[in-house]
């Protein structure tokens, strides 16, 4: 892994907003990115910046299914694997624990 790489990931995890993000996706393995905007209260830009980051840092993979764009970890970065269980203990409000119970049929 090359130093530039390196930076890059400590640097995506380095903000609040991101770090919850990430947090959010270790307990539901995909959500939407509205999913973010509602619970991290941020407007869609400010998501979708945090959401870049990530992506760039490839912590995160993208996909997107019509008008919606989910998120899921990436799960083959050996760094991310490295650090999962100490971002797990970080505590979440029971709000951004409880996300799960969003119904996909309502978005199509």
């Amino acid at each position: 892994m090359k130093e530039k790489e390196l930076k890059q990931f400590f640097h995506s995890l380095s903000d609040g907003s991101r770090l919850k993000i990430v947090r959010m996706l270790i307990d539901n393995p995909e959500l939407c990115v509205c999913d973010f905007m509602r619970l991290l209260k941020l407007s869609q830009p400010h998501v979708s910046f945090h959401i870049r980051v990530l992506k760039e840092a490839k912590i995160i993979n993208c996909k997107k299914v019509g008008r919606w764009v989910y998120c899921s970890l990436n799960k083959e970065n050996p760094l991310l694997n490295a650090v999962l269980e100490f971002i797990k203990d970080i505590e979440l409000d029971k709000e951004e624990i409880g996300c799960c119970g969003i119904n996909q049929e309502e978005k199509l």
